[in-house]
């Protein structure tokens, strides 16, 4: 069983991860939160590109929500106004609100697809495919130039979208 990450159970780990997103010297966010180099290195290299994609992932979801919150206004809107020319029997007027209608409908039947909340596997951020990345990298240990070779490999493999 891989320990846990010293950071990750750090006290101000959110502080911590602005300081490493921000590119503060690993020298300087060591002396100022009691933490060793190494420790900060390996986890910005292992968990901060994850906790930067669910960021992104969730900046995104939420300009999702902001639109479709929008077009519901706008969809009252020509609501409202169809049924008023409808009322003045501008039967005209009352066609085109249709018009604008299906099309605000088309709109928001594909920014629902932006917001599709279903599962999607991200390797990178799969706990077994931690562990066990943890797992060969500790095995490899004793060879030295095997585990360069691998974690060098597997850096390869993930940076290019080829996962």
């Amino acid at each position: 069983m891989p320990r846990r990450c010293s950071i990750c159970d750090h006290d101000e780990v959110h502080m911590v991860n602005v300081a490493l997103v921000s590119r503060e010297s690993y020298r300087s966010i060591a002396d100022r939160y009691g933490l060793s180099e190494t420790s900060l290195k390996r986890h910005a290299q292992e968990h901060i590109p994850q906790l930067l994609a669910k960021a992104k992932d969730a900046v995104e979801r939420e300009e999702a929500r902001d639109l479709e919150d929008a077009l519901r206004g706008e969809m009252a809107d020509i609501q409202r106004l169809k049924s008023l020319a409808e009322e003045g029997e501008d039967y005209r007027t009352a066609l085109t609100a249709c018009d604008k209608a299906l099309k605000a409908v088309e709109l928001q039947a594909r920014v629902m697809q932006v917001i599709n909340e279903s599962a999607t596997v991200n390797i990178e951020l799969n706990h077994q495919w931690i562990e066990l990345k943890t797992v060969i990298l500790e095995a490899l240990g004793p060879h030295k130039r095997a585990r360069l070779d691998v974690m060098r490999a597997i850096r390869e493999v993930t940076s290019s979208g080829r996962n």
